[in-house]
């Protein structure tokens, strides 16, 4: 029937289709194509028509990956990070122009990092049926710059997470705790 409708003809009762009917068909159709690519990575960004002028920009899905320890117990509720994504504040600025959302949160599995390939695939497998795919990997501070073993686990992450690995999320670490 969409094929009729491309076609300008409505066959069922003889009558000339909508020509805007046919223009909204092609341009679903146009458009299911263009995620097809965005899914599989081919495509990051794409304008529909000059005549229209508008643009849609690729969205990034951000998985944050954080010590168990702190995550655990110092880090309430990994907030620093939250609140510097959703203000797009320090490694979250290159988003600041884009869509982007926060995918997830993932801790290390515990010292020395042993388990973080297998909990990767975890978050691959449990975001399947909802058809999400993390795109961009953030190694949270608790990580950077205070983890014996960061070298080891960002090395084994970046390996094999098959995206970005940006070393690095909010900017909201304390100079003097006590002045």
């Amino acid at each position: 029937m969409q094929a009729a409708w491309r076609a300008g003809r409505n066959q069922s009762h003889g009558e000339r289709a909508d020509p805007l009917v046919g223009a909204l068909i092609y341009y679903h159709e146009y458009f299911m194509e263009i995620c097809l690519g965005l899914r599989l990575g081919h495509i990051k960004t794409f304008t529909v028509s000059s005549a229209i002028g508008k643009e849609f920009f690729y969205m990034e899905k951000i998985l944050i990956i954080g010590c168990k320890k702190a995550m655990d117990d110092v880090c309430i509720g990994c907030s620093r990070c939250m609140v510097g994504f959703n203000r797009r504040e320090g490694e979250f600025k290159r988003y600041a122009v884009q869509d982007a959302e926060l995918i997830g949160l993932l801790n290390c599995g515990d010292c020395p990092g042993a388990t973080i390939v297998t909990r990767l695939a975890q978050v691959k497998l449990w975001n399947q049926p909802m058809q999400e795919k993390v795109t961009k990997v953030h190694i949270a501070p608790c990580i950077i710059d205070h983890c014996p073993y960061k070298e080891t686990l960002i090395n084994k992450i970046k390996a094999k997470a098959g995206v970005e690995v940006v070393e690095g999320a909010h900017p909201y670490k304390p100079e003097n705790i006590f002045a």
